[in-house]
């Protein structure tokens, strides 16, 4: 369990480090101001990691159980990309589309964080009690699978 804590840590640290190296870029380069609500940014960031860390404790859970399941970890992953929201601002989508997507945990944060750095520049769309609840539905299914999956590893 210390090996699925210390690496989601270490990817919290690595990616906040090139967040922070491209947002001060940007400055520098006049593309960017400051965030525009430092509270949104944090708590959407963090949110990302902790629905990123539980999704990849449920995965490795899964995998861990499953040859067939360790071949489908890198589909499953590269077809959340685009289910995240990164790509496209939720407003864009018709509003019945868009009440069905923010089912999906991940847009939310993605909004969340959109909302701390552009503030009311543009229209964001999140629910924050439903993104910490997906967040932690997710994490306690990833430890719970991670707690179980003890007896199928291997250790050399």
């Amino acid at each position: 369990m210390h090996f699925f804590v210390s690496r989601s840590v270490l990817e919290l640290a690595g990616t906040t480090l090139a967040f922070i190296v491209v947002y001060v870029a940007l400055v520098v380069l006049h593309q960017v101001g400051a965030p525009s609500d430092w509270l949104y940014l944090y708590g959407g960031w963090f949110l990302m990691w902790l629905m990123a860390t539980g999704t990849g404790y449920i995965l490795s859970g899964l995998a861990m159980r499953s040859d067939v399941m360790e071949r489908l970890v890198p589909l499953v992953s590269y077809a959340m990309i685009p289910l995240s929201g990164v790509f496209f601002m939720i407003d864009w989508l018709p509003e019945a589309a868009r009440e069905k997507y923010l089912l999906v945990p991940f847009p939310n944060a993605v909004e969340m964080v959109r909302a701390g750095i552009f503030g009311d520049i543009v229209t964001t769309h999140f629910n924050v009690g439903y993104a910490i609840g997906s967040a932690l539905v997710l994490l306690l299914a990833g430890l719970l699978l991670l707690r179980n999956a003890e007896g199928y590893l291997d250790v050399d």
